[in-house]
């Protein structure tokens, strides 16, 4: 029997406005957080991905409580992106941080799977790609198997990620020198770890949910939603708030710093240097190269 009801006919369900409101807060406060913590503890340029994406996830409740309020396919399609879209970022933060830690190693490795730009930018690629294709199929036969291969795609990455970062973990050639930090690769890799495990049970639930439908007996219950979804993007930015990223991270230079190329390091960006005063070294397997800042007399 079809619905006259806009709000039933696109959730299947009466969502509650309350809770779409204190997520909205909650990621507000979220994203304030972390863009405070990173601009104050001068941590790299990328975790800025983190409060953009949690101001992402907040406009996403932003345009669910609109939507409640006064239904539109509009309201529906932004609240719908806003929402796709932080947990695809907190996988590219997580790759990004690995991708760091193999790139500051400077570890000579004939192992493509090794090399930052691919511990980056693959998976990423990679995931993105299915994630899109798991929503542009919505209907008949095809939708379970698209899920299927889907599930089994996000498992592999999962895993290669998982084995690639338990290897850097273990390997002394892999080192982060960070004042006061005496385990920062240790725990930066721990996190991204257990925020890939995380994500990866969130992916489960997607391909579930896709599968059965949104009129099946997920989509059409509100509870799943802020449990296999909201929750976990949520604990994930909160595990990235008390075990702040920045901290097993060297700290960027100060405003106006400049570099004298003096070394095989040169390609790396200041995210990759270490200030030390009028210097700047970076620290590789136990191996400092030695930047002097000139300042305004370069």
């Amino acid at each position: 029997m079809e619905t006259t009801d806009p709000v039933m006919a696109f959730f299947h369900y009466r969502p509650s406005t309350s809770l779409a409101v204190m997520s909205l807060i909650n990621f507000d406060f979220i994203a304030v957080y972390l863009a405070t913590r990173i601009y104050m503890s001068k941590g790299p340029n990328f975790l800025y991905m983190l409060p953009v994406i949690a101001f992402i996830e907040s406009s996403g409740f932003v345009y669910r409580a609109a939507f409640l309020g006064s239904p539109s396919f509009s309201k529906f399609i932004i609240m719908t992106i806003f929402l796709m879209i932080p947990s695809s970022v907190l996988t590219l933060v997580n790759y990004t941080t690995l991708g760091k830690i193999i790139k500051r190693s400077n570890v000579q490795s004939n192992q493509f799977f090794l090399n930052p730009a691919f511990v980056t930018w693959f998976f990423f690629i990679v995931e993105v790609l299915f994630f899109w294709v798991q929503r542009v199929i919505d209907q008949g036969n095809g939708l379970i198997v698209v899920n299927i291969i889907s599930l089994s795609v996000h498992s592999v990455l999962f895993t290669c990620f998982v084995f690639i970062a338990l290897y850097i973990r273990q390997s002394p050639e892999y080192v982060i020198s960070v004042k006061n930090q005496p385990y920062a690769k240790e725990r930066a890799i721990m996190l991204i770890i257990v925020t890939s495990t995380l994500l990866f049970i969130r992916s489960i639930y997607t391909a579930c949910l896709y599968a059965t439908g949104m009129e099946g007996p997920i989509g059409s219950t509100e509870w799943t939603f802020y449990i296999f979804d909201v929750s976990i993007v949520g604990l994930c930015f909160a595990l990235h708030c008390i075990f702040f990223i920045g901290d097993y991270f060297p700290k960027k230079p100060a405003l106006g710093s400049q570099y004298i190329p003096v070394s095989r390091f040169d390609d790396l960006d200041e995210d990759d240097m270490i200030p030390d005063q009028n210097k700047h070294i970076a620290v590789f397997n136990n191996v400092q190269s030695v930047n002097y800042s000139i300042g305004s007399e370069i």
